[in-house]
């Protein structure tokens, strides 16, 4: 028989410390972030709670794999093989069970444990995702001409995910900074920004954005929000934005600032020429 496997819907993702419980799959975890500070060659243990909303049993497959921020910024991830990208915990990882049936409405526990080897050299943050995997169910598939094929098989399944982060305790640092800022302002009085917000500390980051154009004797003379940008380490991603004022002809200075959460603000200033 040939079987056809079909995704119905990956990770839901809300910003960084959010994974919504995925309507389509029907399952939902009680920790879609697992965080954690240990210092090398400490191990700390945990569970998760895995709840079924289906009416039917639910087999459910568990396993691990690295992630990271794609450089586009907008909180979009890569996935990739366990142990594969450069800041991987994957190795540290160990998880019970693998496999899950879960009946109808029901919950299953997985275990997990954590041991970060014994390295002085590790510091920052490192990163895994442990996917739960549903198989919802099958249909006959559909030959030549809509006719069903006896031969073909379609699974229908989905996944959702919860993020595993472990900060090496005493040596997290975050720091950023916002590059090349430059505005464009244009004869509809619309004005442009581009800017390159980089992180140059040692574990990912979230940041908030906003702007103040400022007059004469520092008068607030509009505001506007920037994009949320989710940088990792050692990367730069790019702002863009646009705000629509009505000013005198003059010189005002454009303020950019964005909060990066511990208390990390980075602003940038770029003068404003009004004709």
């Amino acid at each position: 028989m040939r079987h056809v496997f079909v995704a119905l819907c990956g990770l839901c993702w809300s910003g960084l410390l959010g994974v919504r419980p995925v309507q389509a799959l029907g399952i939902s975890i009680n920790q879609p972030v697992v965080q954690h500070s240990l210092s090398p060659g400490k191990t700390i243990q945990g569970s998760m709670e895995l709840v079924s909303h289906h009416d039917v049993p639910v087999h459910v497959s568990v396993y691990l794999e690295d992630w990271q921020y794609t450089p586009v910024g907008d909180g979009s991830k890569q996935f990739a093989p366990a142990q594969t990208l450069p800041r991987s915990c994957a190795g540290w990882v160990r998880f019970f069970p693998a496999q899950a049936d879960l009946p109808p409405h029901g919950r299953a526990v997985v275990d997990y444990t954590i041991h970060v080897p014994d390295d002085q050299t590790l510091e920052g943050s490192y990163y895994a995702v442990l996917f739960f995997e549903a198989t919802l169910g099958e249909a006959a598939g559909l030959g030549a001409k809509g006719s069903e094929d006896p031969e073909a098989t379609v699974r229908f399944a989905a996944r959702l995910g919860s993020l595993m982060i472990v900060d090496i305790e005493g040596t997290v640092r975050r720091e950023a900074r916002l590059s090349n800022l430059r505005l464009a302002p244009t004869p509809s009085k619309t004005v442009s920004l581009t800017a390159s917000l980089v992180n140059e500390g040692n574990v990912h980051l979230r940041c908030e954005g906003s702007f103040h154009v400022l007059g004469e004797h520092e008068v607030v003379m509009g505001r506007g929000e920037l994009p949320a940008r989710y940088v990792w380490l050692g990367t730069a991603v790019p702002v863009e934005a646009e705000w629509s004022g009505t000013l005198s002809p003059g010189m005002y200075t454009f303020v950019a600032t964005y909060d990066c959460g511990e208390e990390i603000i980075v602003v940038e200033e770029a003068p404003l020429s009004i004709r």
